[in-house]
């Protein structure tokens, strides 16, 4: 009943503020495949900007826009691109939320990337986008020590009702089939941002161990509670390929923690559904068995 009472909560809100955000002009999508398509969107939001060279909506479409462009990722480099655009979103709307924002999604600098994070959350609107909610949370995340900003971040999130309540009960069913002390593999922050809503906003399955298996080795290993491998992977394995090379470290990653850890294990079958197309070792296989959604 507590569960029910919570997400039917959640949906109360997100039916409100769908009604609120009616007529907004954000243009989130995802790359339609289409160059012609693509380019009329690009075109579109060129000539908006330098109609409106203020509006910092505008802005932040174009550089999606442009970000996804199928013809532009071909016929230049994609980094110099994006560095042009981001002197022209500088001088336009510099000392901005958006501008931070645009500015840390674009350096490939931790450092630097990191700053431009901290002034853009400085400026945080009041109201933001599901995917603004999703990018800090992903920050907080990967900072360490930051539980108390990632647990502000994720009560707005919830509060916002901009996710699905579906999405909340399918990662409650999760966890709901996890032993006390489980430890949970996640396949990216993405993957952990509704258990996390779920542990730090609703207060429930506190006691399961959320672990990003893509992160730093050094956090897998102390979340997880096991030793530090004496081997060192990264020279040992090929780097021909990255995609063998990402694939074969992650293999190693969960044999060692499913070898060393003393609580249980899990992942989430669709997750796993890539790699199960690929020769698993005997070892991992065979301990691999259903508990409840998860493996």
């Amino acid at each position: 009943v507590m569960v029910a009472g919570l997400m039917c909560s959640c949906q109360q809100q997100q039916n409100q503020q769908n009604s609120e955000t009616q007529g907004a002009t954000y243009d989130a999508y995802w790359n339609t495949g289409d160059s012609l398509s693509d380019m009329k969107r690009l075109h579109k939001w060129e000539a908006y900007v330098e109609e409106h060279p203020q509006d910092e909506i505008g802005w932040r479409n174009l550089y999606h826009a442009k970000s996804m462009s199928t013809f532009y990722n071909r016929e230049q480099g994609y980094q110099q691109m994006m560095q042009e655009l981001m002197k022209r979103v500088k001088e336009a709307i510099p000392d901005t939320y958006t501008y931070y924002l645009l500015a840390m999604e674009t350096s490939y600098e931790y450092e630097k990337s990191k700053e431009y994070a901290e002034e853009a959350l400085k400026r945080l609107p009041e109201k933001l986008y599901e995917g603004d909610y999703k990018i800090w949370c992903r920050y907080f995340l990967r900072e360490d020590k930051d539980e108390k900003r990632l647990k502000d971040m994720l009560t707005r999130y919830y509060k916002s009702g901009t996710l699905s309540p579906d999405v909340l009960y399918f990662h409650y069913n999760e966890m709901q089939g996890m032993e006390q002390g489980g430890i949970y593999l996640g396949q990216a922050e993405d993957d952990l941002i509704p258990k996390k809503m779920i542990q730090l906003v609703l207060g429930m399955h506190k006691d399961k161990v959320l672990v990003n298996r893509n992160g730093d080795w050094y956090k897998i290993w102390r979340a997880c509670k096991v030793p530090e491998p004496t081997e060192n992977w990264a020279e040992t394995t090929p780097m021909d390929d990255a995609s063998v090379y990402w694939h074969t470290q992650n293999l190693k990653i969960l044999a060692w923690i499913g070898e060393h850890s003393e609580h249980p294990v899990y992942y989430s079958a669709s997750n796993l559904r890539e790699w199960l197309r690929e020769k698993l070792s005997k070892e991992l296989l065979k301990n691999l068995y259903n508990e409840g959604l998860l493996l």
